[in-house]
């Protein structure tokens, strides 16, 4: 298991970029991250994230810091769109054109990567190995399904992901997206799924909370109602993909959940080396 120790200085790096971000004293900020790792109270790395932004709220009143960051997030992969979806063309088409143009979107990710270059790494997303692709699965349950929850990752990918959630519209599926409960990192909200056009193919449902994963003991009754009731869920994105693996066992299908499966790049040494793989392998797994 990801113990928090393991991402510690991930979540410091987190204070201090938005330290600098909001130009305001973090010393306070790491002092209580700090003492909160040496008492153990939260269970997850994810948790940390929140607890970071909730006390810098406090501090400054800002709710959403990175709100400019994922509006120009947005904009800028409308603006490649139509670069990213002619180099795919070429290689592919149906579904699988589709399943790589949603998982390109997660190269774009401002809490993994610093000083991203957008249209670089979406580039080298196109040609990135992938660690496992378990396609035919998913296209086999998929046919099956006629209801569908996709777990939301981060604003800009979001863009990505209208796509394929359109192509699932028009097979007749019903669609569900699960978006975060309040602004975290640049992670998914309401008014990003709105701003995308993603509420035209999709029933926007909230997660509860400001934590960038799916904590299943903290989650919106509703969207846990769905997750036991859909027909087949899509988790995107690393830190979703961190918080339920963990409860699900390591994939040993502790939280009971049925035809799940994991959209994601790899962001980070602890899990690349949980499941085997290598920082930016691209995986399609199901649980």
């Amino acid at each position: 298991m990801i113990s928090p120790k393991e991402c510690k200085d991930c979540c410091l790096s987190q204070v201090k970029r938005l330290g600098e971000l909001l130009r305001t004293n973090d010393s306070s900020i790491l002092e209580l991250v700090e003492k909160t790792f040496k008492k153990g109270d939260l269970q997850f790395a994810p948790e940390y994230a929140e607890l970071i932004f909730s006390e810098f709220e406090k501090q400054t009143g800002v709710k959403d810091p990175y709100k400019e960051i994922k509006e120009m997030s947005n904009k800028e992969a409308l603006r490649l769109e139509p670069v990213v979806e002619k180099l795919l063309a070429e290689k592919m088409n149906g579904l699988r054109y589709y399943v790589e143009l949603a998982i390109i979107g997660n190269m774009i990710d401002y809490g993994a990567f610093e000083d991203v270059d957008i249209e670089g790494f979406i580039r080298y997303a196109i040609e990135a190995p992938y660690f496992n692709f378990e396609f035919e699965k998913f296209q086999k349950d998929l046919s099956a399904s006629k209801s569908i929850l996709y777990l939301a990752d981060n604003a800009g990918e979001i863009v990505f992901d209208t796509k394929l959630l359109k192509y699932f519209s028009e097979q007749g599926k019903k669609i569900y997206l699960a978006v975060r409960g309040g602004p975290i990192i640049n992670d998914v909200t309401t008014e990003d799924a709105v701003f995308c056009g993603l509420d035209k193919f999709a029933e926007v449902v909230s997660t509860g909370n400001r934590i960038p994963g799916i904590l299943m003991y903290r989650i919106d009754p509703k969207l846990k109602e769905l997750m036991y009731s859909v027909d087949m869920i899509i988790s995107k994105g690393q830190g979703n993909f961190e918080t339920l693996y963990i409860q699900d066992g390591y994939g040993k299908g502790l939280l009971n959940i049925k035809n799940m499966y994991y959209l994601f790049v790899v962001k980070c040494p602890p899990v690349a080396n949980m499941i085997g793989a290598r920082v930016r392998d691209k995986v399609l797994v199901k649980s």
